[in-house]
């Protein structure tokens, strides 16, 4: 139990004593007070203890429980592929028509009825993954059959891991509206017809209902729970998103009502501490004569011990609540577990604060190698590895269609020439000294751009933001401050730069991926330097 909450109730149980005492009352009468005050703090420590122990190990069990079984129903959905999208589809158009009884136990019946329906149909549609040459009324069979079968899974789930609620929802970002597609608690269309309610829905603001939202927007189950107050109680709800195809499809959903479970742990509780006080009450009434002094001093010493350590904090509280201890009671049983309590604070914030300070400097030492990983150990710049990270990156952005056709980038691609003769004529550490000396000149044109050095003189710099905005015009200062070096008579022969530069942006209505800016880039590159040969007066 936290020592807050000890130190609140010995406190209440001091003023309660405080406001009882009054003159010419008895010692005795005053010890019966005290062991009063102290039999209603060890009640209410069992009791505390008891039903937060019970709650809390509810809460990790079935939370987890309640994940695992909202990604069993979502994987279930998601094997159904195609046929569970044409059901989908099918419920956002006919939903409300469709007319399934309130009370059905089975759906082999609606099965039969189906493939009965579709037998009847030319052989060579005889196909589920042709659901839509069906007729109307064998497309309406499918989804009838379907629809009490996935309701029938649902319930069973609920049924077999003790939820009392699982449900697969589509969410309308237009309207914030939630439809309940698979509810788990059955509705009647209207009262007296026995006919099963499809498509509820309900105005779920994102304010309110973040943890739900969040999950839609993001494609990812949330760590958190949705906490929420409904007709059922105060809950815990969580979500998965269901993909098939690589297509957002909706949520499943699946909630734990908190309050029922927490009221019959606080009976269990109430109950155990009630046998217990029993016995405690008929111990202190035999002990009352013979101990009520001793027993007075101790408890308000013991009091004032808590109250002190948790106040400060200070661990040496516990050698003073042991030091007092004197003989083999149950208040020198409580006294000496309230020590132990403090001690094994202790040492759990120790090992904690230990073990914390172990994993930041195994954090800093992955991230350092991973840096050196991705750094060209030549010239500081970002290396092939780490351009081979980027591209996949923007291949997975490329991938989602709403953000492709919002994702603006190009590449650059700039290779020094003549590297090789300068290797030759002065040296592979001249060539370095050159290749070094290339790379400070990209980095220094295109500033807020990520270099990436390919090999040898060979560099790319992806182009993003302003830099993108801005890239002809940088490109004419690359090739300008290029062309000035390579004519400085104050350079030495390898320091005089020569250097082809091309640059493509991505066009989402021809390019794939990434990789097919980059080979434009190449391209690009590769006529300019042919044009650099054949009239290198017009890049001087």
């Amino acid at each position: 139990m936290p020592l807050q909450n000890l130190d609140g109730i010995g406190f209440l149980c001091y003023s309660f004593y405080k406001s009882m005492k009054r003159p010419r009352i008895s010692l005795l009468l005053k010890f019966a007070m005290l062991l009063g005050i102290f039999t209603i703090i060890t009640l209410g420590f069992n009791l505390l203890g008891t039903y937060v122990s019970e709650v809390e190990t509810y809460r990790v069990q079935n939370g987890e429980n309640l994940r695992s079984i909202a990604r069993y129903l979502s994987k279930m959905l998601e094997s159904e592929g195609d046929e569970f999208v044409f059901y989908q589809q099918y419920f956002l158009k006919h939903g409300n028509e469709i007319e399934i009884p309130y009370d059905f136990t089975d759906y082999k019946e609606a099965k039969q009825n189906f493939y009965a329906l579709l037998l009847s149909q030319p052989i060579e549609d005889f196909s589920l993954k042709s659901l839509e040459t069906l007729s109307e009324e064998a497309k309406r069979a499918f989804f009838i059959y379907k629809h009490e079968f996935y309701m029938l899974k649902f319930e069973e789930a609920c049924k077999t891991f003790d939820i009392p609620y699982a449900y697969y929802i589509l969410p309308d970002e237009s309207s914030y509206h939630i439809i309940y597609v698979l509810d788990g608690e059955r509705l009647l269309k209207n009262e007296g017809n026995n006919l099963l309610y499809l498509g509820d829905s309900y105005y779920n603001d994102p304010k309110e209902y973040p943890v739900e939202w969040d999950t839609w927007y993001s494609g990812i189950e949330q760590e958190a729970y949705q906490i929420w107050d409904n007709e059922w109680g105060h809950t815990y709800s969580c979500y998965i998103p269901l993909f098939i195809n690589g297509h957002k499809m909706g949520l499943v959903g699946a909630e734990l009502e908190i309050d029922a479970v927490h009221k019959e742990f606080l009976r269990n509780a109430i109950l155990q501490t009630l046998s217990f006080g029993i016995l405690l009450i008929i111990f202190i009434a035999l002990l009352l004569y013979l101990s009520y002094r001793q027993h007075i001093a101790r408890i308000n010493m013991l009091d004032s011990y808590v109250r002190e350590y948790s106040a400060y904090k200070d661990s040496r509280i516990a050698d003073k609540i042991r030091s007092q201890i004197k003989s083999n009671d149950e208040l020198s049983s409580l006294s000496f577990h309230v020590a132990s309590m403090i001690g094994d604070l202790e040492d759990y914030i120790k090992s904690l604060s230990s073990t914390s300070r172990d994993l930041l400097k195994t954090s800093k030492q992955v991230d350092e190698l991973n840096e050196l990983a991705n750094r060209d150990t030549l010239t500081g710049v970002r290396n092939r590895n780490s351009f081979d990270n980027i591209m996949q990156l923007l291949d997975e952005r490329l991938n989602d269609a709403e953000k492709s056709k919002m994702l603006s980038f190009a590449i650059a691609v700039i290779d020094m020439n003549f590297l090789k003769r300068l290797n030759d004529n002065f040296g592979r550490d001249r060539g370095d000294i050159a290749i070094k000396k290339l790379c400070a000149m990209i980095c220094s044109v295109f500033k807020r751009s990520p270099v990436f050095r390919i090999k040898g003189g060979e560099f790319i710099v992806l182009l993003e933001g302003d830099d993108y905005v801005d890239m002809d015009s940088l490109a004419f200062k690359f090739v300008s401050l290029v062309a000035k070096c390579s004519i400085d008579t104050s350079l030495n022969e390898w320091e005089k730069i020569s250097a082809a530069i091309g640059i493509s942006s991505y066009n989402s209505n021809k390019d794939v991926d990434a990789e097919d800016v980059v080979l434009r880039a190449y391209d690009t590159m590769y006529r300019y330097k042919e044009e650099m040969k054949t009239s290198p007066e017009r890049h001087s």
